[in-house]
């Protein structure tokens, strides 16, 4: 007889079942995530945000350095904040995987970048000659700033959505500050543009630091199905 000639108390593991294309749900066109690596939400991962938190730090350092700026080289230091900022908005929606680019969060980056990009150039090219107009941009790039890491910490995995919520809140309390500043002099501009920096700065590392376990956190291994 050709039956099953093993014991009835031997294990037998199963081989992997063959699937047909598509069925894992899984993109095609994605590319292949390292094993034992989970997937990341969003462009708003803790390296990005990280990065966006050096920047501003950076930034808030040197304007606190330098207390008594004219309105020349306030506009440039705040070109040169926007430009990197929005360069780096750019770059992780450009690093980013093709259903990341379709999430709402990521697109909304990348227009923000873009009007970075744009209002660095008003700064570098010295078009903004007022105290007012600078203010203005910086406001809106907080609220804008704020608003975006809301929408991606409502968007996110549940680790680490807490600092980010508050990196958001802090932002756009930033920005509702600056609008309603009552003194718009560059005495009075300055130095609350470096410790709004500062502030906001160490918010976005600490929340970055908060998503790093979430966003690389390891899968767990799929234990192996035996028969007796």
């Amino acid at each position: 007889m050709s039956g099953n000639s093993g014991n009835p108390g031997d294990v037998v593991e199963e081989g992997p079942r063959s699937r047909r294309p598509g069925s894992s749900g899984r993109d095609p066109s994605s590319p292949a995530r390292p094993p034992g690596m989970a997937p990341r939400p969003g462009v708003e991962t803790w390296a990005h945000l990280a990065t966006l938190g050096g920047w501003t730090l950076v930034f808030g350092l040197v304007v606190l350095a330098w207390p008594r700026l004219p309105v020349v080289e306030f506009q440039t230091l705040v070109g040169g904040w926007f430009f990197a900022v929005g360069t780096t908005r750019l770059a992780t929606t450009m690093l980013a995987t093709r259903r990341a680019r379709l999430s709402g969060e990521t697109v909304y980056s990348a227009l923000l970048g873009v009007l970075l990009v744009a209002s660095s150039a008003l700064c570098l090219r010295g078009l903004l000659t007022t105290v007012v107009l600078l203010v203005v941009l910086v406001a809106l790039h907080w609220l804008l700033s704020g608003f975006g890491e809301l929408m991606a910490a409502l968007a996110g995995p549940p680790g680490g959505r807490g600092w980010q919520f508050a990196a958001g809140l802090v932002a756009v309390g930033v920005g509702v500050a600056f609008l309603l500043l009552p003194d718009l002099s560059l005495s009075t501009v300055v130095p609350m543009t470096a410790v709004s920096s500062l502030g906001a700065a160490g918010v976005q590392v600490v929340a970055a630091i908060a998503m790093r376990p979430v966003t690389e956190r390891p899968e767990p291994d799929r234990p192996v199905r035996s028969v007796r």
